[in-house]
């Protein structure tokens, strides 16, 4: 938890950038993996936790949590380059406004954050090998919170589980409308995201998602067009499942694929019903195991 002391500082700071920021035009992973490659001085800041950062992260950055960014000094001499996780949990728009609430210091931030950078370019400082699996989760709160510019829900459920069965008729599927409205796609309209099918298709869902005919707001902070970007990291897909196994098993086909920025919404369906009030406790990122 970041002290209340960063509180005001962040808040003068952030004041202070805001302008700044609403006229930024994101960095793509693969501008920065060739700035990189040119061996160009850059100063590249991870905003993630010391946990997080420590678990993998882009060589050559350098690890300034957000809640200790405003209490650091910044060059005015090269570049800034700062990226959040690019899941929704951490806010790298603030990290751009603080950067550049600093006199001379020229910044930009990471389009999609690490997520992103990982799926187009597959380069990180995480150790090769098998260790334990971490699907990235995110809460009710935390997604209520978080910047809606790119994102989309991806709805997993199977056709005809949102209302009504197959089987019901027509009258009954009519008023099963009327009384059970779709949660997901309700939430979705409360968060102003699109929401896609997968029609039991992961592949399918993610075709519907980086469709360019998306309506997916654009915030000043990501002026680049989605299909702009490169790579399978346009926009983060969050998970939606009435259950952990289906969520998880989408997530492994994701992952399979070459895809990281993707989310789970944890506890599902069942978190929207109510509101963030089931499951909503397990903030560490972690989705937990599927329930037996």
């Amino acid at each position: 938890m970041r002290p209340k002391i960063h509180d005001s500082i962040t808040s003068a700071l952030l004041f202070a950038g805001v302008l700044a920021a609403n006229s930024a035009s994101a960095m793509t992973p693969t501008d920065l993996a060739a700035r990189l490659a040119r061996s160009e001085n850059i100063i590249l800041i991870d905003v993630r936790s010391p946990t997080i950062y420590a678990s993998g992260h882009i060589p050559g950055a350098m690890n300034i949590p957000l809640g200790l960014l405003p209490l650091k000094q910044l060059p005015a001499s090269l570049p800034v380059i700062v990226y959040g996780d690019g899941l929704g949990v951490i806010d790298d728009s603030q990290a751009l406004a603080v950067a550049r609430s600093r006199v001379g210091v020229n910044a930009d931030v990471l389009d999609g954050g690490y997520a992103a950078w990982l799926s187009d370019t597959r380069l990180s400082t995480a150790m090769p090998g098998v260790g334990r699996e971490r699907l990235p989760g995110i809460t009710y709160d935390q997604i209520v919170a978080a910047g809606k510019n790119d994102m989309v829900l991806v709805d997993l459920r199977r056709p005809g589980s949102a209302v009504a069965t197959a089987t019901a008729s027509s009258k009954e599927r009519q008023s099963a409308a009327v009384a059970a409205p779709d949660v997901v796609a309700a939430f979705a309209a409360k968060l102003g995201v699109p929401v896609v099918t997968s029609d039991g298709s992961i592949a399918t869902a993610v075709t519907r998602a980086q469709s360019p005919s998306l309506n997916v707001a654009a915030a000043p902070a990501r002026a680049a067009a989605p299909s702009a970007t490169g790579g399978n990291s346009s926009r983060l897909l969050v998970l939606v499942a009435d259950s952990d196994t289906a969520a998880n098993e989408a997530a492994r086909q994701l992952r399979a694929s070459g895809q990281y920025r993707f989310t789970i919404l944890i506890g599902g369906t069942e978190s929207i019903r109510y509101e963030g009030r089931v499951g909503s406790g397990r903030t560490d990122g972690d989705v937990p195991a599927e329930r037996r």
